[in-house]
């Protein structure tokens, strides 16, 4: 809008150097500015409207991959659906053929017959006893060759579940692994039941030894000498800046003795290749400043407990103190035993 009108007022304006009428020549650029902005707005439109189609493509992609993941998920279970219910089939085949060989092993003339117990489930199941109670249960609802009736009283004998005169394998072993799956249960919640008792003792006992040793923990941390001055001390910037250049001297110092006992221990060797005995060429001061160093830190150390205490232990940096403790220990163990 803001073009059209400065075109108009230019065109307005300025005069004409032909010979045409003003009033036609701002007609036709009015027109030509719209028939840009028409285009423009179209063009405008277009590119809209192809964004728009990118967008729904894309949508339709995502359905797509959605519906493909659904698909694989799907074929996944029921791969897994099908195998499962061949291996329980396979199962029940088996327990068919043992139950059939186990009466061609045992022939007799009378049938075996499948008998389940006649009482109740609550009777037949002990929650009490643990995997003989399992057996004792089995055994009842399945008994092949204890009892035997004649063909008669066989005949005249109904099942208190089908009320039929005769029972298949298929569903004898059937009733006889549910009742062996009921027992089961059972014992599983006897053990359930000992376990929680199990895990309540032994929180029980985590609680008491946690109590222990915080009761321990409060009893270290008390201090009871009160040496303020001693802690000052420990605590004071400059004697911990000396303790750190008395470490780094002692480094070198280490160093130094480390190179001496190599060159040493070479020339013992060849010594006693020459059948000569070298006699120890160790310097006596690098001897004295070892003995005086670990005399040092040894005080630093007598320091640090008696100001911290019990605290030294189970303070913030316990760990860098008892490293230090058993390192200190250890170097005076040595000049001892030297």
């Amino acid at each position: 809008l803001k073009t059209i009108a400065a075109c108009t007022v230019a065109m307005v304006v300025t005069p004409p150097k032909s010979g045409l009428d003003p009033t036609e020549v701002s007609l036709e650029a009015l027109a030509e500015i719209h028939d840009e902005t028409k285009e423009e707005h179209e063009w405008n439109e277009m590119r809209r409207e192809g964004a728009i189609d990118d967008i729904l493509d894309m949508i339709r992609c995502e359905q797509l991959q959605i519906v493909a993941s659904m698909d694989r998920f799907m074929n996944t279970v029921r791969v897994h659906m099908d195998r499962h219910h061949k291996k329980v089939e396979e199962h029940h085949l088996k327990q068919v053929k043992l139950l059939k060989s186990a009466r061609v092993a045992n022939p007799s003339p009378r049938k075996s017959t499948v008998r389940f117990s006649q009482a109740p489930i609550a009777n037949v199941i002990r929650p009490s006893d643990s995997t003989d109670s399992a057996a004792w249960n089995f055994e009842n609802g399945l008994d092949d060759s204890s009892e035997r009736s004649s063909p008669v009283s066989h005949a005249r004998t109904r099942s208190k579940y089908t009320a039929r005169t005769s029972v298949t394998a298929q569903e004898s072993v059937k009733r006889a692994y549910k009742v062996l799956m009921r027992s089961f249960s059972s014992v599983f919640v006897a053990h359930s039941s000992r376990t929680s008792i199990a895990l309540q003792r032994v929180s029980l006992v985590g609680s008491r030894v946690i109590s222990a040793v915080s009761e321990f923990r409060q009893g270290v941390c008390k201090r009871r000498l009160h040496l303020d001055w001693i802690e000052a001390l420990v605590e004071w910037q400059g004697f911990k800046l000396t303790i750190l250049a008395l470490i780094f001297v002692n480094a070198v110092l280490i160093a130094v003795e480390s190179g001496w006992s190599v060159q040493s221990s070479f020339d013992s060797y060849d010594a006693a290749l020459r059948g000569e005995v070298l006699a120890d060429s160790t310097p006596v001061w690098l001897k004295q400043a070892d003995t005086t160093f670990v005399s040092i830190f040894f005080v630093e150390l007598v320091l640090r407990l008696l100001a911290h205490e019990g605290l030294f232990f189970v303070g913030p940096a316990w760990k860098w103190n008892l490293f230090d403790f058993i390192v200190i220990c250890l170097g005076v163990v040595e000049i001892f035993l030297a």
